[in-house]
């Protein structure tokens, strides 16, 4: 056979035939080396990714005798480089879109709070309902802080050993009520559990079928399923062991090839109404759970993700609910924020609930304001600390100095960073417990019921 029929070339992103290597040495007599980007065609239309370079065999007169013709594979090379780059793009936004929200959180609860708080002060309904409005769009604008902060520092996800099957019940039947689409399901009859963070991977999976809701505007089935897998070493790009595998499938328009490496971008977006950050925060949250995210797709045909999770052959546990201690109602409460808005919206707040509130800007005024209260005969029944405090000592080093002197006063901590390991885990780190910027009074009022 000729070898043009056996080698076949193209070009990864344009698709145009290649120039046939041999050839081209045949005709200069000279070392040929390929393009980026060049794809090899297998007799079944696999495609892969090669580096190639062919020379002319010349005898001592320096004629051409033939062409040695010599090409590796290089498609798992590119598909792990492609990761590095991605995961390293994301990180440097990241940084940015993490300070960017969790400024913007507090600024909402200035708003969220003042707000709130107008509502119980008026009577006409017309402004009632426009206030409760306002509180609605605020909760959007919260939402989408949270997917900002997800992408950016992952949230420190709260994982707990379960099984994967409920959630994707759930999410997906959720994320499809009320349009054309049906599901399927097909989970391994021996799945192992996995140690994730619920809310987390159920917003991944609900941005993936979202996406794929919208890609079938005439209806179709979305295909879930769940098995287990197992990597041996330099098998795959992530670490050898089990994985859950997670494949969600659609019959969609599918992804054009030219764009299918810059969906989990950023921004990156090709809705006119998208904010571009569904994906990359999907990608994130993955990769902080130590697994990754796959795709495949073919215009025309459809496309289908795969989420790999480290699976756990442990069982579930089931939580137990810790007692409360309860205390006298009222008292007096300590505040810590170094953002004037938010020291004068928690007086308020902690006015409005029967509390008698002072409020400090630094984690070392907290603690000598503390201990002299202390000493003079008028303790604070409880303590309300921010966690990040701009040039000062934040909340969570003021409670360690505090907890010396005091181990039970009930403590909280407030933070803009949704699911921060101290938020997640507040008894680790001398708080009994937490709320995420912005939050209302009546979420406040819910917190310290527990304990007054």
């Amino acid at each position: 056979k000729n070898l043009s029929e056996v080698f076949v070339i193209e070009h990864e992103l344009s698709y145009k035939p290649l120039e046939n290597p041999v050839e081209k040495v045949l005709q200069t007599g000279h070392v040929y080396e390929l393009a980026n980007h060049t794809v090899l065609i297998a007799k079944d239309g696999t495609k892969r990714v090669i580096a190639d370079s062919a020379a002319p065999i010349k005898d001592a007169a320096g004629n051409i005798l033939g062409v040695v013709l010599v090409f590796r594979d290089m498609t798992e090379k590119m598909q792990l480089l492609e990761q590095v780059q991605r995961a390293q793009k994301l990180e440097s936004i990241g940084l940015l879109a993490g300070g960017i929200a969790h400024d913007f959180n507090n600024i909402l609860e200035g708003v969220f709070g003042y707000i709130g708080l107008a509502s119980a002060y008026v009577s006409d309904s017309t402004v009632s309902e426009m206030l409760a409005n306002a509180l609605k769009s605020i909760q959007r604008a919260k939402g989408l802080t949270g997917q900002l902060l997800t992408f950016a520092k992952g949230g420190q996800p709260i994982k707990k050993i379960q099984s994967i099957v409920p959630l994707l019940n759930d999410t997906v039947q959720f994320a499809i009520s009320g349009t054309k689409i049906k599901a399927r399901f097909d989970f391994d009859e021996n799945l192992y559990n996995a140690e994730f963070d619920y809310n987390q991977i159920s917003q991944v999976v609900e941005n993936i079928v979202i996406n794929a809701v919208q890609a079938m505007p005439m209806g179709g089935t979305i295909t879930v399923g769940a098995c287990n897998v197992s990597f041996a070493p330099t098998q795959h790009p992530l670490l050898e062991g089990d994985y859950i595998k997670v494949t969600i499938a659609d019959e969609g328009v599918g992804i054009p090839k030219e764009i299918l490496n810059r969906i989990f971008d950023p921004f990156f977006s090709t809705k006119s109404m998208g904010h571009g950050l569904g994906l990359s925060t999907s990608y994130s949250i993955i990769a902080r759970h130590q697994g990754t995210i796959e795709v495949e797709s073919e215009p025309g045909k459809g496309s289908s993700f795969y989420i790999y999770l480290p699976a756990t052959k442990e069982k579930v546990v089931e939580p137990t609910k810790p007692e409360i201690k309860k205390v006298l109602k009222g008292g007096r409460v300590l505040v810590l924020d170094d953002e004037a808005m938010m020291r004068d919206i928690m007086i308020k707040f902690l006015e409005n609930l029967g509390f008698d509130a002072l409020a400090v800007e630094d984690g070392k005024e907290a603690i000598d304001v503390f201990l002299k209260e202390k000493e003079a005969g008028k303790p604070f029944s409880a303590l309300i600390f921010d966690m990040t405090i701009k040039g000062g000592m934040g909340g969570n080093e003021a409670i360690v100095e505090i907890r010396k002197f005091d181990p039970d006063v009930p403590a909280f901590v407030m933070s803009g960073y949704h699911d921060d390991p101290v938020l997640a885990n507040p008894e680790q780190y001398g708080f009994n417990g937490g709320l995420c910027k912005p939050f209302t009074i009546e979420e406040l009022e819910a917190m310290l019921a527990k304990y007054f």
